[in-house]
């Protein structure tokens, strides 16, 4: 599966109503989950989809959830994201899936028997012709529908049905519950390992406190569509930016130098010996290595030296990474 940007012309269809879903007649193959994070495990089950789609000239489609589940049944257990819809459906288009349905869950969603749930899937997707989904993937009402049930209910409409093992990796099943914790934890390597790619935040630049500019350092501050980052403090990355790639240094904190409004945790980004425009782009970045973590320094000129060091540090790392 292909890790890096997603092309911005996309031909990935992106519909809410599966109705909408339109093939020109041919045949639909849906790969069918949550797919937060898109890893290695949600790609072996794309990735089936697809090569099915292939072998009958049909069309490899995602019908993946918005909001998580979770978020709606029980708010308070929900997990953090580590792509919100946005960021997983540009990660999605970089496959080459002809479309995609971001079938909203509610409650009256989530209250439909399993079989319900499978005939609503089969009136709405009339070139549906197979479903592509996990081992552990379950559907309906609390969940009562396995696989093996979903196998059972298909046939009687005809619909073929693909269960695709689990990838396992250091011992254990891939997951993203996995995965948030090896992110939360710094580990960045084994979560790259995990993803098939080194984690990413992406979202918008927006206008920040101009802290980095005033220090000589102009960053670009990205509002981001994940809920999940590394610890607080320096990275090498790499930064994305319209399909173009950039060596960067990266910061993610609450810039504890100066005496700022109370606010969450931000992600700011300096792009090593560039000069672009980023204002009102969307940026992913992809964090490489942690070079320090964040502290308080006395001065914004002890900060300033600092900082001159972390870029050297970062273009080490980046030179390293590209060889």
């Amino acid at each position: 599966m292909t890790a890096g940007p997603a092309p911005e012309n996309s031909a990935m269809k992106i519909v809410r109503d599966p109705s909408e879903a339109k093939t020109g007649g041919r045949p639909m193959i849906m790969a069918v989950g949550f797919f937060d994070g898109v890893h290695r495990g949600h790609q072996a089950v794309i990735n089936a989809a697809r090569t099915h789609a292939a072998e009958i000239n049909g069309q490899a489609w995602v019908l993946t959830f918005d909001p998580h589940p979770m978020k709606v049944l029980q708010p308070q257990h929900a997990p953090a994201m580590l792509t919100r819809t946005p960021h997983k459906l540009r990660i999605l288009e970089a496959v080459g899936l002809d479309g995609c349905v971001v079938m909203p869950f509610t409650h009256e969603l989530a209250a439909l028997p399993a079989g319900d749930f499978l005939a609503l899937l089969h009136r709405s997707l009339g070139s549906l012709k197979h479903i592509v989904v996990g081992a552990n993937w379950a559907f309906g009402r609390n969940r009562e529908g396995s696989v093996r049930l979903l196998q059972d209910l298909a046939d009687e409409y005809r619909l073929g049905v693909t269960e695709v093992p689990p990838l396992t990796w250091n011992g254990g099943v891939i997951s993203s519950t996995r995965i948030r914790q090896a992110v939360r934890n710094g580990a960045l390597d084994d979560a790259a390992a995990m993803l098939g790619r080194p984690y990413s935040i992406w979202g918008p630049v927006v206008h920040g406190w101009q802290i980095g500019r005033r220090l000589g350092f102009p960053t670009a501050n990205i509002n981001p569509h994940n809920e999940v980052h590394p610890p607080d403090g320096v990275y090498a990355a790499r930064a994305v930016v319209e399909g173009k790639g950039y060596d960067a240094a990266a910061y993610i904190g609450r810039a504890p130098t100066f005496h700022m409004p109370a606010r969450d945790w931000v992600v700011e980004v300096y792009l090593l010996d560039e000069n672009v425009d980023l204002y009102d782009r969307n940026v992913e970045v992809f964090f490489l290595e942690r070079i320090r973590p964040d502290r308080r320094f006395d001065s914004p000129q002890e900060l300033a030296a600092r900082i001159e060091q972390d870029i050297e540090a970062a273009r080490r790392i980046c030179r390293t990474a590209s060889d």
